[in-house]
């Protein structure tokens, strides 16, 4: 009943799962005895997924305790459910009119299988041997006018357009960096002696500057994401506040910090055991495939921090030249976690947090 109503009341041009199970799951938690759940199927092709409905109380379900029935919680919900059971009947004539000009279309999307964007879901292998994964061409909303401007950690929403282009699924590991300092002889980034290859391999590497990251794109044909085209990659094109949804941050979804603030002697850096392997926090993919956009690491941009915009203030307090940097990181707070937030550093300032990830154009 609720998918229906979602599909019927939908006015985006394509539904993907994960943005279906995200208007789909409150509606069912808060009406039925059932508590969906959206997984990854393997071997399904480019888009994956699936939608597994599970009675609260059947074996294997759920451990979430069943809601009472609207006769033993004292009838609350009786209106509700009495109202749902009166719109289903008229779906269910609906459904049975005969066809007319008005229903056919409905009727022919029902057999007609649905065809995905052409480019969603391509995967490629960057010079450097990583998995890129294809952010289609078009547009998206970036921005969120629910973050404070005075503090300017984000910009007023617009509707923008980007042309296609590849990104890194994961964060650039150490692995990676290690091959990349042998073949240049570039100066080692800060922490870089913590590093064990053997057990953090595949951590993402931290510590390096802007042209640290700039550099190691260049290296393999590749080049530092716009803050445009970063949070594209990070939250698609329904305007979520994160790479996995509407829902708040927690354990499951990303690597960060669950306290308000470092004093309170929660947080101190442990090496490289403080961060996770790229490849981890699949909850918390973005909707184009890729790992860690929220959390982890910080990561660097090739957009300059424009002041001119900020209140005069700001424009005061921060100098020309500042790179912008998204995402978060492990020591930081869920206030740094949506996709729409953005901070700024010097290019040649280092951080125990910051690391980056590469774009590629589609025509190379």
């Amino acid at each position: 009943y609720f998918f229906l109503k979602v599909l019927r009341e939908n006015e985006d041009p394509y539904l993907v799962p994960s943005h279906i199970y995200d208007q789909l799951a409150p509606l069912v938690g808060r009406n039925a005895e059932q508590q969906p759940r959206s997984e990854p199927l393997q071997g399904a092709g480019d888009e994956g997924g699936q939608f597994v409905f599970r009675l609260v109380g059947a074996a294997g379900g759920s451990s979430v305790q069943a809601r009472p029935r609207a006769s033993e919680s004292g009838g609350g919900s009786s209106d509700e459910m009495a109202r749902m059971r009166e719109e289903l009947e008229q779906l269910k004539a609906q459904v049975s009119k005969p066809k007319t000009e008005e229903t056919k279309p409905i009727e022919e999307a029902r057999v007609r299988p649905y065809e995905a964007p052409a480019q969603m879901g391509r995967e490629i292998t960057g010079r450097d041997g990583a998995p890129m994964l294809l952010v289609p061409a078009g547009e998206f909303l970036y921005g969120d006018n629910n973050q404070p401007l005075s503090l300017p950690m984000s910009l007023p929403a617009q509707r923008l357009s980007l042309p296609a282009f590849y990104m890194d699924k994961f964060e650039l590991t150490t692995s990676r960096y290690a091959k990349f300092l042998q073949e240049t002889g570039r100066e080692k980034p800060f922490k870089w002696n913590e590093v064990s290859l053997v057990s953090d391999g595949d951590k993402p590497v931290i510590g390096v500057t802007w042209h640290d990251a700039d550099a190691y794109c260049r290296q393999y044909g590749k080049r530092l994401p716009t803050e445009q085209e970063w949070e594209k990659a990070a939250r698609g094109t329904d305007g979520r506040q994160y790479p996995w949804g509407n829902e708040e941050p927690t354990s499951r979804h990303a690597k960060y910090n669950p306290f308000l603030f470092w004093e309170d002697g929660q947080v101190s850096w442990n090496g490289y055991a403080s961060l996770a392997t790229v490849e981890s926090y699949e909850s918390g993919r973005s909707p184009y495939g890729m790992y860690h956009m929220a959390g982890n690491a910080s990561e660097w941009t090739s957009s300059d921090y424009d002041i001119r915009g900020s209140p005069p203030i700001i424009a005061k307090i921060f100098e020309p030249g500042l790179k912008v940097i998204r995402g978060g990181s492990w020591y930081l707070n869920a206030l740094n976690l949506p996709s729409a937030h953005r901070f700024w550093l010097r290019p040649l300032a280092w951080d125990m947090g910051m690391g980056f990830r590469c774009v590629q154009d589609v025509s190379r």
